[in-house]
């Protein structure tokens, strides 16, 4: 339940930042730059299916594995896990790429901004489901 609801939330999470970072400078001229660059797939590819349709249970299961083999219980909230996990794996993912592929300070920014909401998204509703389901009122 905890999977599924929270791939759902991200890709909820990730069209809401689509269509809201474009209002910010750095989102409006990541976007033309995603849309116009050679470097990033277009949207109409597999590989982009697999980003948009797939990835974001993809990455729920492993949170929600991870939360369970550490063993994380309050204070280590699943929220506050979520923010750890993306500030070690895609919080510093996105900065090795940026240092590594030439693409603007702009797309990092917006790569940056979307991610850390999709992992804050998933991790509340994580945390949601956990408090409902597992540890009680």
């Amino acid at each position: 339940l905890a999977v599924i609801s929270a791939g759902l939330a991200q890709m909820v999470a990730g069209a809401v930042c689509q269509n809201v970072l474009k209002f910010v400078p750095f989102g409006r001229n990541a976007m033309v730059e995603l849309n116009t660059s050679k470097t990033f797939r277009k949207f109409d590819t597999i590989g982009m299916a697999y980003v948009a349709g797939f990835a974001p249970f993809v990455s729920s299961f492993m949170f929600v594995c991870a939360y369970w083999i550490l063993d994380c219980k309050p204070p280590v909230t699943p929220l506050f896990a979520a923010q750890i996990f993306w500030i070690i794996g895609a919080g510093h993912g996105i900065v090795i790429d940026h240092a590594s592929i030439k693409y603007s300070v702009d797309v990092a920014a917006y790569f940056l901004a979307a991610t850390y909401i999709n992992a804050a998204v998933m991790g509340w509703v994580v945390e949601y489901i956990y408090k409902k389901h597992h540890w009680g009122p």
